[in-house]
């Protein structure tokens, strides 16, 4: 089993504005293309992922990292299009994140967007399960079947702690230009250990040096055309590392212990099914039934004080929701602790 030490405060993302479209000053570099977010962000991490298919398709958990949560629009993108395509399944994303928006310019970045009905429920729900900006494992529920865990940190100490399999990556970090360690082997080389055979992976810089990296690691890199006035970009899939990689990462998952990503007790503890009976709605019966339901199961409380609704209900779910954010902030702020299960 993993663990680490992570570093006590973070900095949050420094940003300017042009209008509603953020700019950080910290890299002198955007966001997103100006006008034309949505539409850069599904030419080159969706369609280029060929997500539309496979979610279609989709059966069992999927599991995408991304390096560079930044505004969230990739990941809002991707739940919109994981409802609309897959019929079946349980989405499971993973991003990491140096430079956490505070909230308040999480809500202005996102503020175009939220007011289109396909995206408005989807940023609603990003920005009220937002973590606190603590480094760590943040994990939230956006939908029963779509489960968000954010990494704050430096990337280079939080990626060696994931454990599993992805079946894609999104790359969008700053450009390799303007935050070059970024894009090192420090970062490409624990995506090898933790890509799913055939995974695919996307980015919008065809940099050289990030080619070379990725063949590394074991990806078969093909240069495409870029999105707008970008001449071109990168997709990538997994072709395998070395072997004697693959078996350090078979060692390394033997030693934790943990399920990998597509194994069946991973699927069943992410998106499980049936009913639980909890005795006593204290704190601790309120997080487990919380825990449970959000994991897809019919939760029944019983207690020897009536609950009447709503309003003894809804100070029952306040209790929880809070008890559930002071759980993550408290995992979150702890100087040293194991990987979480399965994929993270």
């Amino acid at each position: 089993m993993k663990s680490g030490t992570f570093a006590e405060t973070l900095v949050p993302a420094q940003i300017e504005w042009n209008g509603n479209e953020p700019r950080s000053t910290l890299h002198d570099d955007i966001y997103f293309m100006p006008g034309s977010g949505i539409e850069e962000s599904n030419f080159v991490f969706l369609e280029s992922n060929r997500l539309p298919e496979r979610f279609a398709n989709l059966t069992g958990t999927f599991n995408i990292l991304e390096t560079g949560f930044g505004t969230g629009l990739n990941f809002i993108l991707t739940c919109a299009m994981f409802q609309d395509k897959a019929a079946n399944g349980f989405l499971n994303f993973v991003s990491l994140e140096k430079h956490p928006l505070r909230p308040e310019d999480l809500r202005r970045a996102l503020e175009s967007i939220g007011t289109t009905e396909r995206f408005k429920p989807w940023v609603h729900r990003l920005l009220e399960r937002y973590p606190p900006l603590v480094p760590g494992f943040h994990h939230c529920y956006i939908e029963q079947n779509i489960r968000l865990t954010l990494i704050l940190g430096e990337a280079k100490e939080m990626l060696p702690l994931l454990q599993g399999q992805f079946d894609a990556f999104y790359l969008d970090g700053f450009a390799p230009a303007r935050n070059a360690d970024f894009w090192g082997m420090e970062i490409l080389e624990p995506l090898g250990r933790v890509a799913k055979k055939h995974a695919t992976l996307a980015t919008f810089t065809a940099a050289g040096s990030v080619q070379r990296n990725l063949k590394q690691v074991g990806f078969e890199v093909e240069k495409a055309q870029g999105f707008g006035s970008k001449r071109e970009m990168i997709h990538a899939i997994f072709r395998g590392a070395s072997p004697e990689a693959e078996q350090d990462s078979v060692n390394q998952g033997e030693a934790s212990g943990q399920p990998s990503a597509n194994s069946d007790s991973f699927q069943r503890s992410v998106h499980a099914t049936g009913r639980a009976l909890i005795v006593g709605a204290g704190l601790a019966g309120s997080a487990v039934g919380f825990a449970l339901a959000k994991r897809g199961i019919s939760v029944t409380v019983v207690d020897q004080n009536a609950i009447t609704y709503p309003d003894e209900f809804r100070a029952l779910h306040q209790r929880i929701r809070k008890t559930d954010d002071a759980v993550q902030a408290v995992q979150a702020t702890a100087s040293a602790r194991p990987a979480p299960n399965g994929v993270v």
